[in-house]
């Protein structure tokens, strides 16, 4: 999942934060040249959990994908983070208003609250609290190398069809009368069925519209 349209969501819908949203490939106390103002947010991608795949009538496998919210809060005026925390549960709040029941684009269904209120990091002037949100996507034959390959073959005009009949309706003739059923190479008469000759056979054309 891209994470730039979570960050312009977070933007335009997260005014707690005024504009100050990033993303961020992982998660790591920022350098103090790296860090933005507080309170502010990070988007973290997550490694995405696959279902397994159904093969019953073509491939079909679902796929959740999730990212994380790393919020970072203002911890200088109590060290042991408890006004960070408060404020966090507001932050919490601002967040699922913000995001839940979004969709990415159209390939997702809506965003949903995975957990979270993790502490990964905390200091005298800060403290970080993730919180976990995903969305659901599914595979299907489009998406594979069998639905690109079958992509360039060439479209599906018509079909040949041969019978070599079974007993008793076989023709024991061999006759070259301009019926497709005549085949020089096979010897009068026909005794039984099916015998390697062709009885009945046409050529069907399929209406491309």
């Amino acid at each position: 999942m891209k994470i730039s349209p979570i960050v312009a969501e977070l933007k335009a819908h997260c005014p707690l934060f005024e504009g100050r949203v990033a993303g961020a490939a992982e998660f790591r106390p920022l350098p103090e040249n790296a860090r933005l103002d507080l309170p502010s947010a990070y988007v973290v991608g997550e490694p995405d959990q696959p279902g397994q795949p159904n093969l019953s009538g073509g491939y079909r496998q679902d796929v959740t994908d999730g990212f994380s919210i790393i919020v970072v809060l203002d911890n200088s005026g109590d060290v042991r983070g408890q006004a960070a925390w408060d404020q966090g549960e507001d932050v919490r709040l601002s967040l699922i208003r913000a995001l839940v029941g979004w969709q990415v684009d159209d390939a997702y269904g809506p965003i949903a609250y995975d957990g979270g209120g993790e502490i990964l990091h905390m200091d005298r002037a800060r403290v970080y609290i993730a919180y976990g949100f995903r969305a659901d996507m599914a595979l299907d034959n489009s998406d594979t190398r069998q639905g690109l390959d079958l992509d360039g073959l060439s479209p599906f005009t018509g079909v040949t069809v041969k019978v070599d009949v079974l007993d008793t309706a076989y023709d024991p003739n061999n006759i070259d009368d301009g019926r497709p059923t005549y085949n020089p190479d096979q010897p009068n008469p026909r005794t039984t069925g099916p015998d390697g000759r062709i009885e009945i056979g046409a050529d069907i054309a399929l209406d491309q519209e």
